[in-house]
């Protein structure tokens, strides 16, 4: 086991690997880890970490002092306490910043370090082990972390589903809530100490649960042109959210909110800057794709003619390439997870605006995003909807699941971790709901009756005023204490341990795979909406039985059946590509080919407008016979009395 202290402070950041005895953090130059600050409050011997050889960790606690300001993940250590050091703990002191970092040894499996284990043999021993060459089906792991028993879970196969069974002492985490046996689906994250595993379908995977989930932007600036001109929407935005974070951009209307996030999610990248996602830069799909990413826009991203089951289903079979039996194990799971058990068997457009949104969620859950994006999840929905709502997206991060949406309500401001506020393109404020009050309302006021009777939406009534500038809202921020903190925990960058991957890797479909499922899906929508069906084949009984009432001759029923079968085409494509974009649009972003998309179309519409036309045909000639059937003859078989009748003379004719 290996424990790295990061440290940042006026020097900078620097790293400091942890020897197993008591160190000492302070001013001096004399004790182990020296930190500079100018802050007076840092004491020459400020705190101390210490080596629990009982419990297998370090612990944190005040030096001789009792007055040393000291807190771990924002909340103060008082006198005489100490603390266990987790992985990834934040600790604040006067003018500098730590994090600890505790890199578990590998897990080896006969001898052999691995981060990936197929399941192909069963059952699979997971515990704390001596890393001995003789274990069959064993896969060991730090043999000094005392949470993990010696048989800690172990991984076994009934049929075509996997369980995992949990034997330890400690209790094993698994999609973040205890268990003592349950079914693995696909993209289920176990906890074993401070291991991750992630179940990919046909093996386990070590995740890299430092950097997953954590959003960076550095510089993004983000043009658009205007009347030839170049103009900037996004001005120079830098903000880290950290893994399992539920964090909310506010901000007025055109201010620049949805432009931010459509950027950070890589859906509209910006002109310039970067932004990594996990650790992963999001220069391409692909990377975007590798990232863990999921975005939920503002208009619904379902087919409403499907089932809540079907729309799940469809979805999952074309993002997964995974056997039929696990794809139903994991849209089982999906909908369980978003409360929709009730609604499972009725047609979308039949639920309420917040159940579709909730439909919506479930769709992007299925591929396990590490980062879960969503455009103004709460617009249109009633008070009651939109706290339903916020509250289950609040509760997704329990699964360390990082969640970031874009809202202009703040009446549930306090669900979220922390508030960013964009105004003219700038970000102006970074912090928790209690920060953001006092830093735009209070000013620094102490009074606690004012502070409970400043609610935040005040805050857009006082961007309204013309007086101040966004420029100004963006400097008076960086000159307060919580761009200062913002600044620093950004600066704290985790270490990524070389072995463990980011998350599972996702297989594509087959592009013959993903023409059916786009055909059989399609069918299924024209199916569920009869009165549709029935208007597209009537419309072409109805043109038909027209042109062969009106139309005097062959040549022009000819004319007017090729004109309407454009219009069967044109009216089918229109409806359909059109209607379907937004859904297009998503799954674009999800790996799906354009040309696999347009081709299933092309397939399918051709079809369908076949269909019509034959009907168009059909009934104009029955018409064309039945109503002007004398013409009719006329022109394709010349009758004996036009022949009687050209044999006379003109005076006879007349």
């Amino acid at each position: 086991m290996k424990s790295t202290l990061i440290i940042n402070d006026e020097e900078g950041q620097r790293s400091a690997e942890l020897p197993k005895e008591r160190i000492v953090l302070g001013a001096s130059d004399q004790v182990s880890i020296p930190l500079r600050s100018r802050d007076a409050n840092l004491l020459p011997e400020h705190a101390v970490i210490a080596w629990n050889q009982q419990r297998v960790t370090w612990t944190l606690g005040r030096a001789d002092f009792p007055q040393a300001d000291l807190a771990v993940n924002q909340r103060p250590l008082g006198p005489g306490a100490s603390v266990a050091l987790n992985n990834l703990d934040v600790v604040e002191l006067p003018g500098a910043t730590l994090q600890f970092y505790r890199e578990p040894d590998a897990p080896v499996f006969q001898g052999r370090p691995i981060s990936e284990f197929p399941l192909d043999r069963l059952p699979l021993v997971l515990g704390r082990g001596e890393n001995s060459a003789d274990s069959s089906l064993r896969l060991e792991l730090d043999p000094e972390d005392s949470a993990i028993s010696k048989i800690h879970a172990v991984i076994e196969k009934e049929g075509t589903n996997f369980f995992i069974v949990d034997k330890s002492r400690a209790g094993t985490e698994l999609n973040g809530k205890f268990f003592s046996r349950e079914s693995l689906v696909y993209g289920d994250r176990f906890r074993i100490g401070d291991y991750f595993f992630e179940f990919t379908g046909s093996s386990i995977i070590r995740v890299d649960q430092a950097n997953l989930g954590r959003v960076a932007a550095h510089n993004l600036v983000v043009e658009v042109q205007k009347d030839g001109k170049p103009l900037r929407i996004l001005q120079n935005i830098n903000l880290e959210i950290g893994r399992g974070e539920f964090v909310g951009i506010l901000g007025g209307s055109g201010q620049g909110k949805s432009t931010l996030l459509n950027a950070l999610c890589g859906v509209n990248p910006a002109s310039s800057g970067e932004v990594l996602i996990s650790g992963i830069p999001l220069t391409s799909r692909e990377q975007v794709n590798a990232a863990g990413v999921g975005f939920v826009p503002q208009d619904d991203i379902v087919h409403l003619e499907l089932t809540v089951t079907e729309a799940i289903a469809y979805s999952a079979r074309l993002r997964l390439k995974l056997p039929p039996a696990q794809i139903d194990a994991l849209v089982d799971r999906v909908i369980e997870r978003l409360s929709l058990e009730e609604h499972r068997g009725k047609r979308i457009s039949r639920l309420s605006g917040g159940q579709r949104k909730r439909v919506s969620v479930a769709i992007e859950l299925l591929a396990k995003p590490s980062v879960l994006f969503l455009d103004e999840p709460s617009s249109g929905l009633d008070p009651a909807t939109e706290a339903d709502l916020m509250a289950l997206l609040q509760s997704l991060r329990l699964t360390n699941l990082t969640v970031v949406c874009t809202t202009h309500v703040l009446q549930k401001a306090y669900l979220f971790d922390r508030l960013i506020f964009i105004h003219g393109g700038r970000l102006i404020f970074i912090g928790t709901a209690d920060e953001a009050r006092q830093h735009f309302l209070l000013r620094g006021s102490a009074d606690t009756q004012t502070f409970d009777k400043a609610p935040l939406e005040k805050v857009y009534a006082l961007l309204a005023d013309p007086s101040k500038t966004a420029a100004e809202w963006e400097q008076e921020f960086l000159d307060s204490p919580y761009a200062q903190r913002a600044a620093a925990a950004a600066a704290l960058a985790t270490p990524t341990p070389e072995g463990p991957a980011a998350g599972a890797r996702r297989q594509q479909v087959g592009y013959l795979k993903t023409l059916r499922i786009l055909l059989a899906r399609q069918w299924k929508v024209l199916l569920a909406d009869p009165l549709n069906l029935i208007f597209l084949f009537a419309q072409a009984l109805a043109i038909g039985a027209m042109v062969g009432w009106v139309a005097e001759n062959a040549g022009l029923r000819m004319f007017l059946c090729v004109v309407a079968t454009l219009w069967f085409g044109c009216s089918n494509g229109a409806q359909q590509i059109v209607g379907e974009l937004p859904i297009f649009r998503r799954e674009r972003v999800c790996g799906l080919g354009l040309n696999v998309y347009l081709q299933s179309k092309l397939a399918f519409l051709s079809m369908l407008t076949v269909v019509q036309a034959v009907l168009l045909f059909a009934t104009i000639f029955l018409t064309a016979h039945a109503f002007q059937k004398n013409d009719f003859d006329r022109t394709l078989f010349p009758s004996r009395l036009e022949e009687r009748y050209a044999s006379m003379s003109p005076a006879t004719q007349d």
